[in-house]
């Protein structure tokens, strides 16, 4: 399959439709294999609109900080930031690749105090800023009062491998129609969420590890948001595992989701649609999916035993707008 074909697959999956008993829905292909997954993400991290690396900037060895790096960066410039402790905070308007160049994540840390340690802006969906982020630590120590988090996507897209976001209220903020991507990080022990997604956002997850957070690990939220979450752990939250509501669309596959508060996976209100197939739904203190307040969904060849209460909970409002087959409980 040719790259032309591969971005063709992954801009027409936004467009594909699945329908449950008349209901429609605008979420992604539903993905039967990792197989799958491997060609519908590939053109993520490779975008049709390419980010050329231009000049390669090294930091501290050339400039102090990071900032000072990115000041001095044009779009699409790389900028190299030796193992260290940065206490500094990032406004991202262009597009740029930031790596941490040490042999572990935990080597490279952007840190910040009672201010959101990463802010990625963009005002156009004809050329938005991309920013890529590997082999990073970015902590936040929340201030009183705050709502603080690691990185705020707003109508960006923002691509992430191999990094640790820490603290905060929440890891990652999605928000205004930006896309993020992640692969391969750990989200943790935040005061809120560890992501929070909605105002038509998108996030696509791929082998994550999301626990320790005081709410829930992943709330998808809003008409027009959707998710796409596919091997990922999330676990020890002390809320939900991952909620989707207010209208939004999630697609979960094959994910480990245990030990957490409330319900490992909860859907509700009208117009929130879920695809939930061969997950893992254990340990969770109540019940292993919760889908109430007329939302919708496929749920399909889940594990879901070992839960507080009840493997699976479908309320009678969503009687008739869900269906169940081949789940363990």
């Amino acid at each position: 399959m040719t790259q032309r074909s591969l971005n063709r697959l992954a801009a027409g999956s936004r467009r594909s439709r699945i329908c449950i008993r008349g209901q429609t829905s605008q979420l992604c292909t539903v993905l039967a294999s990792p197989r799958c997954f491997a060609i519908a993400i590939r053109p993520l991290f490779r975008p049709s609109q390419t980010v050329l690396v231009l000049q390669v900037f090294n930091v501290p060895e050339e400039f102090p900080t990071i900032c000072a790096a990115i000041s001095a960066a044009n779009w699409g410039d790389r900028i190299l930031v030796s193992p260290g402790v940065y206490s500094e905070t990032l406004a991202i308007f262009k597009a740029l690749e930031i790596v941490g160049t040490g042999d572990d994540r935990q080597q490279t840390v952007i840190r910040s105090t009672g201010k959101t340690a990463v802010t990625v802006e963009s005002t156009t969906t004809q050329n938005p800023v991309t920013l890529k982020l590997k082999n990073l630590s970015i902590r936040v120590q929340l201030a009183r009062g705050k709502f603080d988090h690691a990185i705020d996507n707003e109508g960006g897209v923002v691509e992430m491998e191999g990094c640790i976001l820490e603290g905060g209220y929440w890891g990652l903020l999605n928000t205004a129609a930006g896309l993020s991507v992640l692969l391969d990080c750990d989200i943790r022990r935040c005061s809120g969420y560890g992501i929070f997604n909605a105002d038509q956002s998108s996030l696509w997850m791929f082998r994550n590890r999301v626990y320790g957070h005081e709410l829930s690990g992943i709330n998808i939220q809003s008409k027009g948001s959707t998710a796409k979450l596919i091997e990922n752990e999330v676990t020890s939250c002390k809320a939900n595992g991952v909620m989707a509501c207010a209208g939004a669309e999630i697609l979960l596959l094959q994910n480990k989701i245990t030990g957490n508060g409330d319900a490992g996976i909860s859907l509700c209100d009208p117009g929130t649609m879920g695809v939930v197939r061969k997950n893992v739904v254990s340990g969770c203190g109540l019940v292993g999916i919760y889908i109430f307040d007329s939302a919708s969904g496929v749920v399909e060849a889940n594990d879901l035993r070992d839960n507080g209460h009840l493997p699976l909970s479908v309320q009678k409002d969503s009687v008739g707008k869900v269906i169940c087959t081949g789940n363990a409980a």
